[in-house]
């Protein structure tokens, strides 16, 4: 997953050199950063909205269509 690389720092306290940069634009929510985090430093947080995944492609189009028509655009542009 992209939302966590390693970059190169000078602030980094480790063999490699590296810290973990976060990008929450990224996030998915899938839990495989903290899963895989050795120290445990890496926790999940709900999210206030809670979006559900389409149940089939009629239901993401019709969820597209509605989005897509709203004169108030909840997405990012």
């Amino acid at each position: 997953m992209e939302a966590v690389r390693l970059e190169a720092s000078d602030k980094a306290n480790n063999k490699l050199g590296k810290i973990a940069v976060y990008s929450p634009d990224l996030c998915i929510g899938c839990g495989v950063c903290a899963y895989k985090c050795p120290t445990g430093s890496i926790t999940l947080k709900r999210r206030e909205e809670v979006t559900e995944p389409p149940v089939d492609t009629r239901d993401y189009v019709q969820r597209f269509i509605k989005d897509f028509s709203d004169p108030l655009p909840r997405r990012k542009i």
